[in-house]
């Protein structure tokens, strides 16, 4: 069964790392 949607994500990271995921995050997921 594919995903259809994430409704709550919760990341723990440094300042660098967060951007890193938030790019990711808006890149991939969308």
């Amino acid at each position: 069964m594919p995903v259809t949607e994430i409704n709550h994500i919760n990341l723990r990271a440094n300042r660098d790392m967060m951007h890193v995921l938030r790019d990711f995050y808006c890149d991939i997921v969308g």
